[in-house]
């Protein structure tokens, strides 16, 4: 069976394994920040091309709204809403009974 290697003693080596880790943390902590930063840059460049490119679109529909609301207030508005019952011709099948 393999040992594990001791954990250090000296002074000298805890005082180095605490900058150590002193050290990366203020470094992992700087670069969460930066990614933070490139991902708000770039979402937001992916916004405002997404806009940039529907733009007809959007306006396309909303002139397309408009004219929909000018021809109701044409017809009075009136919206005619109802229920129907489909009836068929044909007489539903019978099943057989079984003996």
């Amino acid at each position: 069976m393999r040992r594990l290697p001791r954990r250090a003693q000296g002074f000298w080596a805890r005082l180095f394994t605490g900058v150590a880790m002193l050290v990366s943390g203020v470094v992992l902590c700087a670069l969460s920040l930066v990614m933070v930063g490139v991902f708000a840059i770039f979402g937001g460049a992916l916004w405002v091309w997404a806009v940039w490119r529907t733009r007809d679109l959007r306006r396309a529909m909303r002139e397309q709204s408009l004219r929909g609301v000018s021809r109701d207030i044409e017809t009075g508005g009136a919206v005619i809403e109802g229920e129907y019952v489909e009836i068929s011709q044909r007489t539903p099948h019978k099943p057989q009974r079984r003996r």
